[in-house]
């Protein structure tokens, strides 16, 4: 590949290898980031996961969100049907789990977060909780 020549990667987040989840997961987290060396630039998009496609192949399930492909299929096939669905191609991919996303974070110190909202938070409970409106 030509260093001037420009490339994409498609970022992919699965919603499993944390909290006791091992199955294969959706990507829930959906980007492809594209670099053009000669222009010096970079752009980031986002794919929402609630995007509806026809997976190829599973037609007689449509509609399914575009966060199932690789639930239903496998990476290259995931990495081909978003190509296609969004005209781009894509030279690298990167899919990283929930357990991933931790060991990077506390590979580099880890992230502070300060709200301007105080809450609490308690994942064994946060799902079984009540909320009045």
């Amino acid at each position: 590949m030509s260093s001037k020549k420009p490339f994409s990667v498609l970022l992919l987040g699965t919603d499993t290898g944390d909290l006791g989840r091992t199955d294969k997961g959706r990507t829930d987290t959906l980007m492809i980031v594209t670099v053009n060396p000669k222009k010096k630039t970079t752009t980031m998009v986002s794919i929402p996961r609630d995007t509806m496609v026809a997976i190829p192949g599973l037609e007689d399930t449509f509609p399914q969100k575009i966060n199932a492909v690789y639930t239903f299929t496998d990476l290259n096939q995931t990495v081909n049907d978003i190509s296609k669905y969004l005209n781009v191609p894509i030279n690298f991919v990167a899919l990283v789990n929930m357990g991933g996303l931790i060991k990077m974070v506390d590979k580099v110190g880890g992230v502070k977060v300060k709200s301007p909202l105080s809450f609490t938070y308690n994942p064994y409970t946060a799902r079984y909780r009540k909320r009045s409106l």
